[in-house]
């Protein structure tokens, strides 16, 4: 009697391991999909996101440009961070309290310009901001993107 029950619970055991283990499987089959369409979602994101961030760092350069034809300023090799560009661009009402955040020690001595000198760069500043380099590639929303079930095409919203 001990012994057929003993048989009886291995048998049990060896049945609850295979399910156990088919749901290890499972959830390892879900757990790739997910990350599969993770990185389809967050893609096009990091690429828009790529695309923005050089646009930010041509368009400060530029600015930076700009404020050297008309001020005295004194270049260092080390440029801020992007973050700081981005935090003094959104905590500055204007360019020019902008250009005072990132060059503090700015002297203001304007630079003598001929106006063909000065026609030319503010041509070559709007050709650049003109051009497509300086625009988004296209519109990013953050509405609710339905995620569908890889396998059954179940909205998982």
């Amino acid at each position: 009697m001990y012994f057929e029950h003993l048989q009886s619970l291995i048998a049990t055991y060896k049945t609850q391991t295979v399910a156990m283990e088919q749901v290890t499987e499972h959830y390892r089959v879900l757990h790739e999909a997910l990350v599969i369409e993770e990185h389809k979602k967050k893609s096009p994101i990091v690429k828009e996101m790529d695309c923005t961030q050089d646009t930010i760092i041509r368009i400060t350069k530029e600015l930076t440009d700009i404020h050297m034809l008309f001020n005295t300023i004194k270049v260092t090799d080390s440029e801020p961070d992007n973050n700081a560009l981005m935090n003094a661009v959104m905590s500055s009402s204007s360019a020019n309290q902008y250009i005072r955040t990132i060059h503090p020690s700015t002297v203001v001595e304007p630079i003598k310009c001929t106006e063909h000198a000065l026609l030319a760069r503010f041509m070559e500043c709007n050709e650049n901001m003109s051009s497509s380099k300086y625009q988004l590639s296209h519109h990013f929303s953050t509405k609710r993107i339905p995620y569908l079930n890889a396998r059954s095409g179940e909205d998982c919203n």
